[in-house]
């Protein structure tokens, strides 16, 4: 079963974007490297018992997380109720952090506490932890409920985020496609979202036709550190049925790339920088207010996913496919800029 993705929560931080993604499919297909995997089980039990992540580990990566229980890297079973293993030599998986849900007297909320907590300190020993795995955790044999797994783990979980120097992303990865569902759906109550899709219509198919044009036009000119970034806008932009949070991520993501790209010449140091001051940065080199103010409108849409909105609070409460056409306008319109700069028209 490969993996889908199905929602994902940006986080601006001091240091860049974060993500917190939500996957359907099996754990054990993932295919990129991942510096930990995060596994539940009773406490002292680590048999891989069919239908767990642990089973799963044992059938189909031969990881025995029996036997790595048996000599950790970290023991914190008694302060915290896990234990991180070892490094593993294996391909995907870097190495295994276990929490263990039932045994320990330790509520939901503090197990999920207690697993950045140690993820904090591992940083401290500087274990550079970039990515995290983490499969329903304690839904499976321990029958803990869903949506209280994901309430609490959303939270602490986007807490960390911000406040972390290293990790970048955490891969929530739901098995089935009824557990999937239900914790997408609890992402988007968390969150107040209101999914919307790319307006229809001619002109909309003719905008969307232009910036994949435009891309294709990029991709020679660019880096090759910027094809991903173009390659997922354009398959954003050309399906009609992505979500707001799809196409707001992904054309943020490119105006980041255009800027990073535009300020090469001032050679200016932009590692803690936001992507608000990076685009005011681009006075400097001559850019016309007008230009910047459509990345501008780029990056708000796509913080849109990075916190929780208090809807009441605003007016009007949530973006709507109006919003999404302008996201669009801006797209191909910056695209043009972009190509301009790429073909030398500026130099």
């Amino acid at each position: 079963m490969s993996l889908e993705r199905l929602n994902i929560v940006e986080v601006e931080t001091k240091w860049s974007y974060r993500s917190f993604e939500l996957y359907r499919g099996d754990i054990t297909a993932l295919r990129e490297p991942i510096d930990l995997l995060v596994v539940s089980a009773f406490a002292n039990s680590y048999a891989p018992t069919s239908g767990s992540v642990i089973g799963a580990l044992y059938d189909k990566l031969n990881i025995n997380v029996d036997n790595l229980a048996r000599t950790p890297y970290m023991q914190l079973k008694q302060a915290f109720g896990c234990w991180v293993s070892q490094a593993l030599s294996h391909p995907i998986f870097a190495g295994i952090l276990c929490l263990e849900f039932i045994g320990t007297g330790f509520s939901i909320s503090e197990v999920f506490e207690n697993l950045f907590t140690v993820l904090a300190i591992l940083e401290l020993r500087n274990v550079k932890i970039r990515s995290l795995a983490l499969p329903m955790l304690g839904t499976g044999h321990q029958q803990i409920n869903h949506e209280q797994v994901t309430n609490c783990l959303l939270k602490c979980a986007i807490k960390f985020l911000e406040h972390s120097e290293h990790l970048q992303r955490i891969l929530f990865i739901a098995y089935g496609a009824r557990s999937a569902h239900r914790l997408d759906e609890a992402i988007n109550k968390t969150l107040n979202w209101v999914n919307i899709i790319i307006p229809k219509g001619q002109l909309m198919i003719g905008i969307r036709q232009d910036i994949q044009g435009k891309i294709e036009q990029a991709l020679p000119l660019a880096h090759p550190s910027a094809h991903e970034t173009l390659i997922t806008l354009k398959r954003f932009v050309l399906n009609e049925n992505s979500k707001s949070f799809e196409l707001g991520v992904a054309a943020r993501r490119f105006t980041e790339l255009m800027v990073d790209d535009l300020l090469q010449e001032l050679e200016y140091d932009l590692l803690r920088v936001s992507l608000y001051r990076k685009i005011g940065y681009l006075k400097d080199i001559g850019v016309a207010e007008w230009m910047t103010s459509y990345m501008h409108v780029l990056r708000v849409l796509g913080n849109e996913s990075a916190h929780h909105q208090d809807q009441a609070c605003r007016r009007p409460a949530t973006i709507s496919e109006s919003d999404l056409g302008l996201c669009l306008f801006c797209i191909e319109r910056l695209l043009d800029f972009w190509l301009e700069h790429l073909q030398g028209h500026y130099a």
